[in-house]
């Protein structure tokens, strides 16, 4: 068996899988809520309060792990890591304390490994894939089943929160400054006029939080993967029709991400209006799945 951990802006997790067959399969997914985001300080480092919240995830990680045995462990991190100032320091202090090697991805490896990811769910030739994390989001863009294009951009559910949401659950007012701001963003990107971009593949926490509210609202059969982008439509204009009953939905549906799931499903909405996306599926793999994948073909494992 193998084992990833995944330090992420919102969430630290670990995945356990066993390799087998040619297949990856999950064993064990513990996730612990460390909000890294929100130990970011005006000065854009990590705070020391923020540093030792991921040491004691990491040895809460190693002390579960004492009674399992892995083949091997990998750490890495994304934005997390990645979108701070004093990132050497922050690694430094936390493998002093944890003993974990920790690989900080830039936002090409991190969107490159979640294409990795989606491939084990066998997309179509062309689409787009997007995950929207903690502190920055994916896109891929893919034609013949080739990478054509991969962004990351510096917005993420929980740093947009931070930024722009004065209470719990965003006004209109700051539901609008979110969707003008990803939409400046998307503004900058070129890209080839013959992607087929119909079809979008969401990864990640907040794409399955949203997968979540779509199938308590709209009675979609938890097996089912697939999603009309009308829906999502629906739900947003829902939200902003009443907030309170929208957080009664969370509360049923993800409580433990109130306060980021609607800046993330904005986000969400914004992209696929911008790419004129018709066509939502929910993919299982991610770029957990997609690095781990890597590793063991650079290992021999896989061939």
């Amino acid at each position: 068996m193998y084992g990833v951990v995944d330090i992420g802006s919102n969430t630290i997790r670990l995945v356990i899988y066993r390799y087998e067959d040619g297949k990856l399969t999950r064993m064990l997914n513990k996730k612990y809520t460390a909000g890294l985001a929100g130990y970011v300080n005006k000065d854009n480092e990590l705070t020391k309060a923020g540093i030792q919240v991921a040491i004691d995830s990491l040895n809460d990680i190693k002390l579960l792990l004492e009674s399992i045995r892995l083949e091997q462990l990998f750490v890495f991190a994304t934005a997390s890591l990645r979108n701070i100032i004093n990132t050497e320091e922050a690694v430094q202090a936390i493998t002093e304390a944890t003993g974990y090697s920790i690989r900080v991805l830039t936002g090409e490896e991190e969107a490159m490994f979640d294409y990795y990811g989606i491939l084990l769910d066998n997309p179509k030739p062309d689409g787009l894939a997007v995950d929207i994390g903690g502190g920055s989001t994916e896109l891929i863009f893919f034609h013949n089943h080739k990478i054509v294009h991969a962004q990351s951009l510096p917005i993420g559910s929980l740093n947009l929160y931070r930024e722009y949401i004065g209470d719990l659950l965003p006004r209109p007012g700051e539901t609008k400054a979110i969707r003008k701001e990803v939409r400046k963003r998307l503004k900058k990107i070129s890209l080839p006029d013959d992607i087929d971009l119909s079809t979008a593949y969401w990864v990640g926490g907040s794409g399955r939080a949203v997968s979540k509210l779509l199938r308590a609202k709209y009675g979609v059969p938890d097996e089912s993967r697939t999603y009309e982008k009308e829906y999502l439509d629906k739900l947003v204009e829902k939200y902003g029709k009443s907030r309170e009953k929208f957080a009664d939905l969370i509360l049923r549906s993800a409580p433990e991400r109130i306060h980021t799931v609607v800046p993330g499903m904005y986000v969400m909405e914004e992209i696929l209006t911008y790419y004129d996306t018709k066509e939502i599926v929910s993919v299982q793999n991610s770029v957990r799945e997609g690095y781990l994948w890597t590793q063991l073909k650079e290992l021999g494992v896989i061939i």
